[in-house]
Formats: structure tokens, C-alpha cells, sequence
């Protein structure tokens, strides 16, 4: 039978027809789908161009340069410091082009010299040197004993002309006054994970975020071959961190430190704190405690990263007593002529005694308050009202923190369910504070009622503007500057007064006020308080001179070791006079001594008048009786301002500065002091740059010449010989 041709050649047909409309829809919806991806540039909802981009796009992050902190005078406390790591090349396989060895070749005497510079022993730089070849490893490095190199020793490791030897540059953040403040400053370093320095503890951890800047990046594009595009490259630049001043003082800190110094070597304490406070201010001049740290070497580390100033609640003892007698005073209850039975007296089941057992009798209030008496203490409560007391306690701020700027701040615990705890906390025990609160309610005795925050940042600013300007925080005090002053009488009696025989904090050569204190130490393990041969915080919260104070200083030390008798009968004061003495001498403030030389010519001393609107004629008759040394500036024809305020305490040769109208004319500075220059600027609230120290020598602006609030002021100072 013959095949159906017709039939076969139209199935051929419809097949071609078939496979061509096959591959004609192919290309058709291909078509579409290229137009699809050249129109919206995505394939299942991925941006190709985007993915395109990735695969050719590179960033690198450009650190900023953190921000340094400084003293109030501009010295440098914290920066970042180039610091070298030590890399020694170990494998025999790495040469140069023409076959000369890199690696460390003689391992003794290489071992030798690394071991001479770095300071460590040579068996332990050998055996990493040996291990590490017969390891096979490229490279070997030194641990701690190789990081962190100075320039210097960088330096004398490449003169040693050692081949295999090479230096990784790094940043750390360097402190080069070591022991200073540590607790207050903090420390910052190098995280591990994120390449940057950062704060850890203190102000480098508080202000981290004004520290640190901004970081900038580098973008740039390769091709497909690894090689950078030209003209691809972006660039942001990093922004340095803000710079941050604090009011510490350098050389009263080194003063607080060699005081704590001074304490260890003499008792041996657990622990010790000074803090010295600007009584007019506010301003935390120094703060030093022990232990402590220093981030320089990194000796102490771990010791203690609790700041006693705000983190560490202590039973006060009796220098809380200072607040229970002004509360009295201010409620009128205190007479210091009127006499009671000091020795002991019952509260419930419990007897609480004055602090010899015995007491001294019939005695009246100053004598009791010059003893020390804790009857004295709990009658006045009585007086004053034991709920109004409370409320005066909580007027000067304990049981609440203080807001001084530092992360985990304590408030303290003012316990009042039971009469027992009321009357214990008249004389300091029960209750718990912080130095700061302490430190902050003095402020009201010593500043006429007027209660001041203590501060310890001045200012925080970066390449653009002043970030953050501190000032003198004034908060409601519970007392009147009558309360204060009488205050002040009774507290100047305590340590210059006879009643309780020779005080041993009184100085020669200025009147020291301020109040003692013996407390029982909590022992925070077992409960209730540690046993055994004085076991004490043993302190002393003062303030000097005590007619017209500059300085409060608040000391103590914890549980003494050594001499315990002598501290019981003499406490901190071989510390604390030569830290007060130090810090009033070098803050140039007169002596309030009185003198019975007949040799003595006695200098005319009072209260300095408001002369504020007067004619220079008016001024005169008013202030030349008392000899002072007056430096007049302005054009105007009344006075608009004094460097000394009304009521403060003048005596001959004191500086004052007049100024008239709202002109200002810079005046000779010559031969003024340093403190001087500072009440210039305070009364003009002009920025001036001090240098050096000691007295003027220099200044950048001519005298008589008009200046403006914007105007650079710059005067140098020298010590006089």
C-alpha cells in the first residue's frame, strides 16, 4: 500500500507551523522580559543596578580624633597618643627580592635586646621567639609587655637594626598625669569590636557621645578586575570630638592625692576620700580616694571603679551634727549659754551614751557641741521636732542625689520609722550619705543660706561652639543667712574654741572651722556593723577662713590599720591641715588670724560697701579708710560694677576693680596675681587666657585701650624671685 503523501506533507506543515509559533512566543515573551528589565531595572523584585553597585562598591570608615579633657586651666588631662604593638617576623621564608632574610635571625641576641627595652625577662621573649619558629608560625607577638610602646622605645628597638622586627600603629588614649582624679576623669580605651576608643568609666564614659565626634567614610568603585575607578571616590571627613574642661585644679589635685598619700603611709587604711570644693562656687577643685587607679601604667586597676564622691554611702558620724545645729538655730531652740546634763540618756530599751561613756556633766550647748556631745544632739531634736527635723534633713538634700553629672549616682537612706533611728541619726549613725550631699549642704553654712550644687564639668565645646557652659547652681536652703553666720560662730568654736582643750586641726595662720566625726562602719556582709579594735570612719568636714570661707574640704578614712589610739585622738588632721594650708596659700587668700606681736602694725580690715551708682569722689570717701588697692577702668561718670561684693570681708592691699559706665578700658595688670586676673575677668565677663603662673608680666592688649566681650585677652605670668 502506498503512503498518503498529501496527509504526511500536511503534517509536516502543521509541525513547522507548530515549532516556529513556539520559538516566535519564546522570543516574544524574552523580548518582553528584557524590555521589562531595561524599563524598571529589576528582576524578582531585585534592583539590579543596585546589586550591580554593591558587587563594584567599597566603603571604609575614617575614625575622628577623640576629644581631650583638661584641667580648669587648660592643662591636658586625657588625649589620644600614637602607640606602637611589637611584631617580630619569625618565618625563614620571608625574604626580599634579591634573597636577604626579614625574620629574626639570631633569637639570643634578639631575645636580649627586645628583653632590655621593654623591660621583661629574656627567657620569656626566647621562648616566644622559639616557639614560634619551631611552629611554623609567620609572626609572633609579645602580649602586653609588647603593646602600647612609647615613640621612645619604638625608637631604640629600630636602632638595635634587628631584622623581622616591625610596628603596628595604633591610638590609645593616654593620661598623662597618671594618679589623678581617676574615679572623677575615667578612663577610656580601645574596643575590640568596634576599632574605636571609647569611655569606661567617668567623665570619658558620661560625655562619651561628646567625645567620640563623628566618624567619616571613604566610598570609592573598582571594576571587575579589582582596580579603583578613577574619579569614583567620596570622601566625608570625620568630625573631631568636643573637648571637655573640668574644674579640677592640677596643683590642688596633686595636693589631695599626696594627702591620701600621707594617710596610707601613716594608718594604713581600708579606705580614704578628699574632696576640695570652691565655697563660693560650688566647684569640685579636686577629689581623690583610696584605692584607686592609675590609667597611665594601669597599677590599681580593678581595685575600686566606685566613685566614692556620689557612688559610696557612708554613715557620716558626727559631722552630720553641722545640720542638726543649724536646723536648731533656725528654729530658735539652740542657746548656747543654756546648760544641760550631758552623759547618757534612754531611748525604749536602748541607752545611748556621749562618746566617753561618761559625759562632762552639767555643761551648756557650745561646751557640749565642742565635746561632741550626742545627748546635745537628740535634746535638740526634741526641740526642733522630730518630724521637723526630717524636713530640714530633706531640705538640705539627703536622701536624694545631688544631679552631679555621673551615671549610677546613690541617694542615701534617711531611715525614720522607729525612735531609735531618729535619734542615732542626730548624731550621724543609721542614716547614709554620699561626700557629695555632704559636701553640698555645707555650701548653705558657709555661702549666707545659699545652697550650691558641686560641679565638676566647666565647659564642654568643639571646633564650632560651646556645647556647655556650667555656672554656679543656687537650690533653696532651709536656713537664713542669719542661721548661717551663727552657724559658722558655733563651728569656728568647735575647732579655735577651749571648752574641749586644744583641737587638733586649729592652724597658725588661718581660723579653720568645721566639725569631727567617729562613725561605726556597716559591714555590708554580715549585717549590722563590723566588730572589733576601732573599726571606724574616722573624718572631718571643714571650710576656711571662717570669717569670709573659700574652701571647703571634706576628708576621712576607713578602718585604720595601724596607730589606731593616735587616729582616735588626732583623726585625719596630720592630712587635712597640710591639704587646707596648701590649697589657701596657693590660692593666695589672706590670713584671718589674729596676731598679739607688739610689733604688729595692725592693717584697717571691714565689710566692702555697695559703691554701685556712686560718683568716683562718692567711692573714695567711702573706701580709702581702708587702704585697698583700686584699679579703675570704663568711661562713664557713675560706677556700674565691683570685683568685690557687698558685705565681703576687705583689708588692706586687697586688689578692687571699679568699673564705669558700660565702656570697657583694659587696665595695667602688671605685678596682680593670678586670682586677681580672675576677678577682673568674673566682673567683666571677659575671656582671658592665662599663662604661666605667679604674677602678671604680660599682657596682649595695651593699657587704656578699648576692649570688647569678643576681645583675645592674653597676660602671662611669672614667679617672683
Amino acid at each position: 500500500m502506498k503512503p498518503n503523501k498529501p496527509k504526511r506533507n500536511l503534517m509536516n506543515k502543521v509541525g513547522a507551523v507548530l515549532l516556529v509559533s513556539f520559538f516566535g512566543l519564546f522570543f516574544l515573551l524574552l523580548t518582553i522580559h528584557i524590555s521589562k528589565l531595561m524599563l524598571t531595572q529589576k528582576a524578582s523584585g531585585v534592583d539590579l543596578v543596585r546589586e550591580a553597585q554593591k558587587k563594584h562598591f567599597r566603603e571604609t570608615t575614617n575614625s575622628a580624633e577623640r576629644g581631650k579633657i583638661f584641667d580648669r586651666d587648660g592643662d591636658v588631662i586625657a588625649e589620644d597618643k600614637e602607640s606602637y604593638r611589637l611584631v617580630a617576623i619569625v618565618s625563614k621564608q620571608y625574604k626580599d627580592k634579591d634573597g636577604n632574610p626579614l625574620y629574626i635571625q639570631d633569637i639570643d641576641k634578639a631575645s636580649k635586646k627586645i628583653s632590655d627595652i621593654l623591660d621583661v625577662e629574656k627567657e620569656d621573649i626566647y621562648d616566644r621567639l622559639k616557639k614560634g619558629q619551631e611552629n611554623g608560625n609567620f609572626q609572633v607577638e609579645f602580649g602586653k609587655a609588647g603593646q602600647n610602646l612609647s615613640f621612645n622605645q619604638k625608637k631604640a628597638l629600630e636602632s638595635s637594626k634587628l631584622t623581622g622586627i616591625t610596628f603596628m600603629n595604633t591610638k590609645k588614649r593616654f593620661y598623662p598625669n597618671g594618679l589623678f582624679a581617676p574615679h572623677l576623669v575615667g578612663f577610656a580605651e580601645m574596643n575590640s569590636k568596634t576599632k574605636q576608643i571609647e569611655g569606661q568609666l567617668g567623665a570619658e564614659k558620661v560625655f562619651n557621645s561628646y567625645l567620640q565626634g563623628d566618624f567619616g567614610k571613604t566610598e570609592f568603585n573598582k571594576d571587575i578586575w579589582g582596580t579603583l575607578i578613577p574619579d569614583s571616590t567620596r570622601i566625608t571627613s570625620p568630625q573631631k570630638g568636643g573637648d571637655i574642661s573640668l574644674t579640677l585644679d592640677k596643683n590642688i589635685q596633686y595636693y589631695t592625692e599626696n594627702a591620701l598619700d600621707h594617710l596610707d603611709k601613716l594608718y594604713e587604711p581600708k579606705s580614704s576620700f578628699a574632696y576640695v570644693v570652691d565655697a563660693k562656687t560650688g566647684e569640685i577643685l579636686a577629689g581623690a580616694q583610696r584605692p584607686a587607679f592609675n590609667p597611665k601604667t594601669r597599677e590599681g586597676f580593678g581595685a575600686s571603679w566606685v566613685n566614692a564622691l556620689y557612688q559610696q554611702q557612708i554613715e557620716p558620724g558626727s559631722t552630720f551634727k553641722v545640720f542638726g545645729l543649724a536646723a536648731a538655730i533656725e528654729e530658735g531652740v539652740y542657746e548656747r549659754d543654756k546648760t544641760y546634763m550631758s552623759g547618757h540618756r534612754t531611748i525604749g530599751n536602748h541607752t545611748i551614751y556621749d562618746w566617753n561613756q561618761t559625759g562632762w556633766g552639767q555643761i551648756t550647748y557650745n561646751e557640749g557641741l565642742q565635746h561632741s556631745s550626742n545627748v546635745l544632739m537628740m535634746r535638740l531634736q526634741d526641740e526642733v521636732g522630730t518630724d521637723k527635723m526630717k524636713m530640714y534633713y530633706d531640705q538640705f538634700g539627703f536622701g536624694k542625689p545631688t544631679g552631679g553629672l555621673y551615671n549610677g549616682e546613690i541617694k542615701g537612706q534617711v531611715p525614720w520609722e522607729k525612735e531609735i533611728q531618729k535619734k542615732t541619726t542626730a548624731f550621724g549613725q543609721t542614716i547614709t550619705v554620699t561626700p557629695a550631699q555632704m559636701l553640698k549642704g555645707m555650701t548653705s553654712i558657709v555661702n549666707n543660706g545659699e545652697m550650691l550644687k558641686p560641679y565638676y564639668v566647666k565647659k564642654i565645646e568643639d571646633e564650632h561652639s560651646v556645647l556647655f557652659k556650667a555656672k554656679p547652681e543656687t537650690e533653696k536652703s532651709p536656713i537664713s543667712k542669719e542661721t548661717s553666720e551663727k552657724t559658722r560662730r558655733e563651728l569656728t568654736d568647735v575647732v579655735n574654741g577651749n571648752a574641749a582643750g586644744e583641737n587638733p586641726y586649729k592652724l597658725e595662720e588661718y581660723k579653720l572651722a568645721g566639725k569631727t566625726g567617729t562613725a561605726q562602719v556597716l559591714d555590708e556582709e554580715n549585717g549590722g556593723y563590723v566588730k572589733g579594735n576601732y573599726q571606724y570612719l574616722t573624718s572631718f568636714i571643714g571650710y576656711a577662713p571662717s570669717d569670709n570661707p573659700e574652701v571647703i574640704i571634706y576628708m576621712g578614712m576607713k578602718q585604720a590599720q595601724k596607730d589606731t589610739e593616735k587616729v582616735f585622738n588626732i583623726g585625719v588632721s596630720e592630712a587635712y591641715k597640710p591639704l587646707m594650708l596648701n590649697t589657701l596659700k596657693y590660692r593666695e587668700v589672706k590670713s584671718n588670724t589674729v596676731r598679739n606681736d607688739e610689733n604688729d602694725t595692725k592693717q584697717p580690715s571691714g565689710k566692702m560697701p555697695n559703691v554701685v551708682g556712686m560718683t568716683q569722689q562718692a567711692m573714695h570717701s567711702k573706701v580709702d579708710e581702708y587702704k585697698l588697692n583700686i584699679i579703675e577702668i570704663g568711661n562713664g561718670d557713675n560706677i556700674s560694677k565691683q570685683s568685690i561684693k557687698k558685705d565681703q570681708a576687705i583689708a588692706a592691699n586687697d586688689t578692687l576693680f571699679i568699673q564705669y559706665g558700660d565702656e570697657l578700658t583694659m587696665p595695667n595688670l602688671s605685678g596682680l596675681s593670678k586670682r586677681n586676673v580672675i576677678e577682673f575677668s568674673e566682673m567683666t565677663q571677659l575671656n582671658i587666657e592665662i599663662e604661666g603662673s605667679g604674677y602678671v608680666d604680660d599682657q596682649s592688649v595695651s593699657v587704656g585701650q578699648s576692649i570688647k566681650p569678643s576681645s583675645k585677652i592674653k597676660v602671662k605670668l611669672k614667679p617672683r624671685h
